[in-house]
Order: structure tokens, then C-alpha cells, then sequence
């Protein structure tokens, strides 16, 4: 029923014409229970030539991403949420059009037999050979196939393609890599490979291009080391992408405001990065039924400015006329239509309830070809729980499959049904037709589900207690039964507990929310320790209740929501007071909410408790290298060091290594930091924990930066990147994408820095990072600033501020203001003194004396402050003596300011800024 429905219709109409051309966008559409607001998508998606997503999120526990699974697997791309794998290449080769091979790189390990090796290479032929045939049938080929054991996976070039030989399943970014390689091929050999005559010597070095591919490691297989959620987010986006290059790519998410905080997640991650692409994201929800995390979503997307937002209203009385003659297939008289109105308020589902009701009770009857009331019932304004009931009084054997339905969700699930009544499928699905013909449920897709989400509320909470107790019991042991651990577990739990098995529901929550903790991440753990917690609580187990409480106080504090991980961690003190263990957590919470002197208290309080346990001693001096009191932080790391050597937990003695390392880096005692890292690094590269060595290798190529050793620098970032990339540890690449940018530059080589900043900010895009994208901007904008491109600097470092700004980071918002307050001084802007306002309030707020006198420094360009003086206050600090004599030799053409200010730059580390700044062939030299 889409009365009233026309200015919604042209918005999503005008969003789908702007994704047609490549401009996506989020679309939220809200409104009360029944106002059609799923009605409405339906009717606009049906109408359109395009890639549907459909998902629904339901009232109760499901498996994070169950809504992205379902609607993907609909459309045979459940593999872009499949398990998380990397794939290993085995072989690749280059095939000609004809089938000819051109080129191959093979593992030289595997062990193939020889007749396996032979029949590969002749279905690599024919599959390249009959995709072309298709192609020029204007047919579509296949991109993947399977052969025995081994995954096929092809990308058609003009006239030849990429046969990539697998272990294990593709991945996405696989295929992106692999066109890559295609493009790279075709830009050098195209032209000679499309008039080839089987010369291989034309061709020889194509196989330097395959071997590096096939033995750069990356796909050298494994699992994914880094953030799970985010590589299987960017697996999706990447799918996505691909498949809206030949067509739109409409997402419809149905009621999310039962949506697990993994769903919301994804559709955020996805609304971030589809403005670019022919993607459209439409989203349903009830506006006065917002959970929590739903309003975490929304307030991000109003933030971050990323959707269009449509309100249904009811249906005004004028449209009430057409829709009851629609309804009626006759005229309707103005007492039926207002009886209607007043009784349903507008809303289109009441309206159909209501109508149907009427009909089936003969209260509306036909006179001379107009109907009206001819007796009005007694029906509350705006419900229809009274009409619904009615109605299901009068089923029969019916009535009992329709309430455990409910029971189970929006969605029927036959085989579930067919257990609990232990009935064959042929006897239940003729029950469903029934209750479809009565209005109950509709066909989707291919199974049936309730008609409305709202009927199936109705019936669930109108089911007596007992009975409801009952059908939740079942429900849980037919799950249990026919479905896998993983898909079931969150589900059960919910059911056990309703139906008052505790032990049941306890035992299901704690192990349920271990698996999503790993698997998804910590949020959508939260309501499985919630259920254990209160099945504890009823069984009166303390000792569980006391592990779900510090479960969930831990899980808070990962998610960011320290007060609330405080509150459960007091709550697990009230249950027992002696464990230590609860005034460490309250110190950590203190330590990420930057309050030291708090969190020194409880660690403190900690340690009167435990004595001296080797764990509080890696807090305190973790605290006391934040507050800068680092012989006290060295003690206490060496005091954790002592003890893991002792126990023997390379884990452990890894990570005091790495805290010694960081603790000499801040003491500048970089022999002693350099040597604790590396001893870190051998040890994690020994244990083979991949995330591990490339932090470690991070942080020796940043060390290494900072102290201007640039070429050693380079390798161990360009080490960490490679492994970071094998191991699809996205979330870390911009920052090491960003390092990378830095060291290019300050070794002169501005196309890789560009190179490398620009994919630090692509990531952080992707990612959502906005202090990230920030940071990068601001690297963009010194870079072009010290190469005296003002309008490209200005820019950027305008992006940098307004971003820093809405997040709110005064400290990162500094650099790029001062930045900007130099191009406005050296382009003689008016707007120099209003800037250095701002800039010295915020200055100031900071505290930070490095700022405060690089503001003075500024502030001699500007002819406000005292040469001398100030050059007496920065005589140790070379970076600003650089910046004050480059100041100058800008302003003056003053040769000798040009040598200070290079020779003070090189002092500081920080060659970047020479490169632009010689201009005599003697200062070169002296570089």
C-alpha cells in the first residue's frame, strides 16, 4: 500500500539514478510499526534492473551478520563472509587466446605428479579458449572453477588471461591483485601478445612478473592474523565493488533496529565507501524502538554526514479515500472512511487488519455501489492486537504451528517446526499455506515468513506464560539438533533462558560469547555474557557470576565504554572483595580514560592485595612511562622481565622486551632500545607470531626514522608492510603506509612519499580513521608547503584542521594550524593575525613549551617578537632553529640563513625540507 508514499518514492528513485552513475549513498527510512515502510522498499526494488541484497534483522539473538549472510547467499556471494583464509598459489600462468600457453610460475615444492601437472595445464587451455568463445558470443565467462582440489581462478585480459592455480578459496583481494597484474601485463606486452605469432623470446619476460607475484608471499597461505572483522569488511566491500562494476548493487537491511552491532558495523563501513560506487544502501527502522547500538550508528552516520533520511508519515484522510476504493474495488462512503481513519490512524497495516476484520464479520456492506459501516466495532484507536487475535481464535490445529512460528522469528524455519511437531514436511507445509491464504504469512524468496514483523509480535505476546516457556524449551533442542555450533549457539542461549533452563542458558551464553570475542569481535558479546550473567544469578552461582561480570566489564573496556566496564567491575568487587584482579581492570580503565593519578590508586590498591605480582608491576610501570617517570617504569619492567624468564613464557619476555625497548626509546638511550627490540623481535619471529614481528618492525623503522638512520628505516618498514599484507592486517597499513610517506620524503624521493601518503589516506578512508586521514592530510600539506606549493598545502592542511577539529583533538589540530599560519605569513594573507590568535589560545590550552615557542618563532616572522630573545630560548632545539632561519631566508634571499637553516634541519632529522630549499650548487654538496 503505497498511498502517500510518492515523495518517498521520487527520493529513492533520484538515489538510484545517482548510483546508475557511480555516486552511492545510504538511504535510512523510519517511521512507527506498520507504516509500510518494508512495503515501500519492496515495490521500489521490485521495479529495478539491479543486484538485490535483502536481509532482515529479527527481535532476538542471531549469529552477527546472519542479515549480510542470508542476503548474500541469495545471490551466490556468501564467499565474501566466508572463513577467513588466505589462499595459496600454486601455479600461474599466462594463456593466449588460441590456449597456447604464453608464460607460468610454478611452486617448485609441491610435488605434483607429473600427469596431474599435464591435465592442469590442459584445463587451464580450454577454460581460457571457452571463455573467449563465450565473450564473443556475448556470453559471460567464468572467472572461477574447480578442478579436483585445486580452485581455478581467470582474469580475461584483451587477448589473453591470468590463470591464477589455488589452494583453498579465493578472496577478494586476490582478484583485485590479480587485476592488477592483468593491467600491468597488458599496458607492456598487449600489443605484441595481440598479434603474437608464438615467439616466446617477444614475451620471456612476463615470466619475471609471474614468479614475483607468485612468490611475493602474500598468498603463500595461512590465516588472517590481523582484525578479522575488518579484513572480512573489506573482503565485502572489494566483492561488491566488483560486482557493481556491470550492475547496481541495491543493499536492503530491514528493521535494524534489532541489528547486531556487527550488521551496523558492516553497513557503516560500507555507507563510508560507496559514494564512489554504482551502490545503493537502504536501511528500515522504528524510530521508537532504537537500541543502543543503533544509536551509536546513527549518531556516526549524522557525524559523519553519510545518509539521506526519509520519515513515513501516516496516511492523511484524503488518501484514505483511494486506498479504501482500491481495497473495496468500489466507492466508499465518508462514514466508512472516517470509522476507518479514526479506528487505524492512518497506519496501513491496521488499516488491512481492520478492513479484513469488517469483511469477515459482514460490518461493511454495499449500497448501491458505495459501502459503509453498518455496525461499528469496538476497536482501540491505532491497535490491532484485539483484530489479530480474533482472528487466530479461529484456526484450528493451526493455531499451535502459527505460535511456536513466533516463537522462533520473523523467518519460518520448516525443518525447526517439523522437529518440535515431529510432523513431515508435506503435512507442515500445507498448514502454511493455510495460514497464508488467512493472512498470516507470505511466500519469500523460497520459504514462508510472517506477513508483518508486527503480526508476529502480536501472536508471541499473547501466547500464555507457560505454554511460551514450553515452545522456547523446544525451540532450543531442535536448534541444538539440526543446526552447526556456530549458527547455533546465540540462538539457544536466548531460548534456553526463556524457557527458564539456566544451566542450559549459562553454560550456551559463556561459550557463545567466547566464539563471537574471537570471531567478530567483543560488542556482540555483550548480550551472551549478559544472558550467563543472569542465568548465574538465578542458579545463585557466584563464582559465574563473578566471570561474567569481569567479562563484561572487560569487554565494555575494549569497546571503549570505560564508565560502563567500571560500573560492572565494581559490581564484580560487591561479589568479591579480595580479588585483586578487580582493582587492576579499574586501573586500566583509568589509564585509557587518561586519568594517572586515579588508576596509580587502584593499581595501588592492587598491589596491597596481591604483594608483588608480576602483572601489576607491568601496569605500574606501563603508568609510570606515561607520566614520564621512567627510571620507576624501568624497574618495574625489569622486575615483569625477571619473572616471565623465570616461569619461561616467551610470550611474556617478548612483551617486557618490547616495553624496555620503548622505555630506552623515550629515554633516548637508543643502543639499549634498539637492543631490546631486536631480542623481542627474533624471539617473535622464532614463535612465528606474524602480528607481532611486524609491530616490532614498526617500531625499529620508526625508531630508526626518528633518529635519521633513513635507510635501515626503509627496510624494516617495507619488512612490516610485506608482512602485514600476508596476513591481511589491514586495520595497522595506513599507519605503516603513512611512516612509509615520511621516510620517502625525508630521503628525497617525493613520488614514492605521494605514493605512499595517498594510500595511507586511502586506508584510513576506508577504515573510517578520521584522526588517521587527518594526520596524513597534514603530512600532505608540509610536504607541498615546504615545496612552496601554497594552494595545494593550504588545502590540505584545511582538510587536516576541520577534521582534527570535529573530532575534537586539540593536541593533532597544532601542527597543521601552525603550518597554515607559515603559507598565510610567506603569501602576506591578512588572515596571518586573526589565525595567530586562534593559534596562541590554543597554544596555550595545550601547554605544550616545543608549540609555544615555535608560535614565537612565527611570531618574529610577523615582526611581533624579538629575534634575539627568541633565538636565545630555541639555542638546543634545531628543528626550530630551522624553521626561524628558513623563515628568514625566505623573507630576505639571505644565503647565510639558508646554510643555517639546512644545517639545523639535518641536525633535527628532518631532511625533507633541504630538498626544496638548495638552490646552490655548494649547499648540495654539503648534503
Amino acid at each position: 500500500m503505497l498511498f502517500g508514499k510518492s515523495r518517498a518514492l521520487e527520493i529513492l528513485e533520484k538515489e538510484y539514478e545517482n548510483a546508475k552513475n557511480g555516486q552511492g549513498n545510504l538511504i535510512l527510512i523510519t517511521g512507527e510499526a506498520g507504516i509500510g515502510k518494508t512495503t515501500l522498499v519492496e515495490h521500489f526494488l521490485k521495479e529495478r534492473n539491479c543486484v538485490k541484497l535483502v536481509g532482515k534483522c529479527l527481535p532476538m539473538i542471531t549469529p552477527p551478520l546472519q542479515p549480510f549472510k542470508e542476503a548474500l547467499s541469495k545471490e551466490g556471494l556468501e564467499n565474501l563472509l566466508a572463513e577467513v583464509e588466505i589462499p595459496k598459489i600454486t601455479m600461474l600462468y599466462v594463456v593466449h587466446s588460441t590456449g597456447l600457453l604464453v608464460s607460468k610460475a610454478e611452486r617448485v615444492d609441491l610435488g605434483i605428479d607429473t600427469d596431474i601437472f599435464t591435465s592442469m595445464l590442459s584445463a587451464v587451455g580450454m577454460f581460457v579458449k571457452d571463455s573467449f568463445e563465450k565473450i564473443s558470443s556475448g556470453d559471460e565467462y567464468l572467472e572461477e572453477i574447480r578442478f579436483g582440489r585445486y580452485n581455478l581462478v581467470m582474469k580475461q585480459g584483451s587477448s589473453f588471461s591470468i590463470v591464477a592455480v589455488l589452494q583453498g578459496k579465493s578472496n577478494e583481494f586476490l582478484h583485485r591483485d590479480l587485476e592488477e597484474l592483468l593491467y600491468k601485463i597488458e599496458k607492456e606486452f598487449g600489443e605484441i601478445l595481440a598479434v603474437w605469432d608464438g615467439d616466446m623470446g617477444k614475451v620471456s619476460a612476463i615470466e619475471d612478473m609471474l614468479r614475483e607475484f607468485v612468490y611475493s608471499g602474500k598468498y603463500d597461505g595461512g590465516i588472517v592474523e590481523g582484525d578479522v572483522q575488518e579484513w572480512s569488511f573489506e573482503n565485502v566491500r572489494l566483492g561488491l565493488k566488483r560486482v557493481a562494476r556491470e550492475n547496481v548493487v541495491c543493499i536492503f537491511m530491514d528493521d535494524i533496529q534489532w541489528a547486531d552491532e556487527s550488521t551496523l558495523s558492516l553497513i557503516l563501513y560500507l555507507a563510508r565507501n560507496c559514494r564512489n560506487e554504482k551502490m545503493l544502501i537502504i536501511c528500515t527502522y522504528r524510530q521508537m524502538e532504537r537500541s543502543e547500538e543503533l544509536n551509536n550508528f546513527l549518531d556516526a552516520v549524522v557525524r559523519e554526514e553519510l545518509a539521506t533520511t526519509i520519515t513515513l508519515e501516516p496516511i492523511s484522510f484524503d488518501e484514505m479515500i483511494p486506498v479504501l476504493k482500491g481495497m473495496l474495488n468500489g466507492d466508499v462512503s465518508i462514514s466508512l472512511v472516517d470509522y476507518i481513519y479514526r479506528k487505524s490512524g492512518g497506519i496501513p497495516l491496521y488499516i488491512v487488519e481492520l478492513v479484513r476484520m469488517l469483511r469477515e464479520e459482514n460490518a461493511i456492506v454495499s449500497r448501491e455501489g458505495v459501502y459503509y459501516i453498518a455496525e461499528e466495532k469496538d476497536v482501540s484507536p491505532k491497535k490491532v492486537e484485539s483484530i489479530v487475535m480474533r482472528r487466530v481464535r479461529k484456526l484450528g490445529d493451526e493455531k499451535e504451528i502459527l505460535e511456536f512460528a513466533s516463537v522462533l522469528g520473523a523467518t519460518i524455519l520448516p525443518d525447526v517446526i517439523s522437529c518440535a511437531f515431529g510432523m513431515k514436511k508435506i503435512a507442515l507445509i500445507r498448514i502454511l499455506r493455510k495460514l497464508k491464504e488467512n493472512g498470516f504469512l507470505e511466500v519469500k524468496g523460497d520459504g514462508y515468513s510472517f506477513y508483518h514483523e508486527h503480526i508476529r509480535e502480536i501472536i508471541y505476546r499473547n501466547i500464555d506464560e507457560v505454554m511460551k516457556k514450553e515452545y522456547h524449551g523446544i525451540a532450543a533442542e531442535c536448534i541444538e539438533k539440526l543446526y552447526p555450533e556456530e549458527f547455533r549457539i546465540p540462538m539457544i542461549a536466548n531460548h534456553y533462558y526463556k524457557s527458564g533452563k539456566y544451566e542450559k542458558a549459562m553454560e550456551c551464553g559463556f561459550k557463545g560469547a567466547e566464539i563471537l570475542r574471537k570471531k567478530y569481535g567483543y560488542r556482540d558479546s555483550v548480550k551472551l555474557y549478559e544472558i550467563a550473567l543472569r542465568s548465574a544469578e538465578k542458579l545463585k552461582e557466584n563464582d559465574k557470576v563473578f566471570k561474567a561480570l569481569m567479562a563484561l566489564a572487560e569487554v565494555y573496556g575494549e569497546i571503549g565504554d570505560f564508565h560502563k566496564a567500571i560500573e560492572y567491575y565494581k559490581k564484580a568487587n560487591e561479589m568479591k572483595p579480595e580479588d585483586y584482579r578487580v582493582f587492576l581492570g579499574i586501573g586500566n580503565m583509568y589509564v585509557k580514560m587518561g586519568n594517572y593519578k586515579q588508576a596509580m590508586k587502584y593499581y595501588q590498591e592492587a598491589k596491597d592485595m596481591a604483594g608483588e605480582d608480576p602483572e601489576i608491576s607491568l601496569a605500574i610501570g606501563n603508568i609510570m612511562l606515561k607520566m614520564g617517570n621512567l627510571e620507576s617504569a624501568e624497574k618495574e619492567f625489569l622486575k615483569y622481565l625477571k619473572w616471565a624468564e623465570e616461569i619461561g613464557d616467551e610470550e611474556k619476555i617478548i612483551l617486557s622486551y618490547k616495553s624496555l625497548g620503548t622505555l630506552y626509546w623515550y629515554r633516548m638511550k637508543y643502543e639499549n632500545a634498539e637492543n631490546y627490540y631486536i631480542k623481542a623481535l627474533e624471539l617473535s619471529k622464532r614463535k612465528d607470531m606474524k602480528k607481532q614481528t611486524a609491530d616490532l618492525l614498526h617500531n625499529i623503522g620508526t625508531m630508526y626514522y626518528d633518529t635519521g638512520r633513513l635507510e635501515e628505516s626503509l627496510k624494516m618498514l617495507q619488512e612490516s608492510l610485506s608482512l602485514r599484507e600476508k596476513i591481511g592486517d589491514i586495520g595497522s597499513m595506513p599507519v605503516t603506509y603513512n611512516l612509509l610517506g615520511l621516510v620517502y620524503w625525508n630521503l628525497g624521493n617525493i613520488s614514492s612519499a605521494k605514493y605512499f601518503f595517498e594510500k595511507a589516506l586511502e586506508y584510513s578512508r576506508i577504515l573510517g580513521r578520521k584522526h588517521g586521514e587527518a594526520r596524513v592530510l597534514a603530512n600532505l600539506g608540509i610536504m607541498y608547503y615546504y615545496d612552496s606549493k601554497y594552494k595545494e598545502a593550504e588545502e590540505f592542511l584545511k582538510k587536516s584542521i576541520e577534521i582534527f577539529e570535529g573530532i575534537g583533538d586539540e593536541y593533532s589540530l597544532v601542527e597543521p594550524m601552525l603550518y597554515l599560519l607559515s603559507i598565510y605569513i610567506e603569501k602576506r594573507n591578512a588572515e596571518a593575525k586573526e589565525l595567530y590568535r586562534k593559534a596562541g589560545n590554543l597554544v596555550g590550552k595545550i601547554g605544550v613549551e616545543d608549540y609555544s615557542l615555535w608560535l614565537e618563532v612565527i611570531g618574529v616572522a610577523m615582526g611581533i617578537k624579538d629575534e634575539k630573545e627568541i633565538l636565545r630560548k630555541i639555542t638546543e632545539k634545531p628543528l626550530l632553529l630551522a624553521i626561524h632561519y628558513r623563515f628568514k631566508y625566505v623573507c630576505t634571499s639571505d644565503e647565510e640563513s639558508l646554510k643555517k637553516a639546512v644545517e639545523n634541519f639535518k641536525k633535527a632529522g628532518f631532511l625533507a625540507p633541504i630538498y626544496s630549499m638548495i638552490r646552490e650548487e655548494k649547499i648540495q654538496n654539503e648534503i
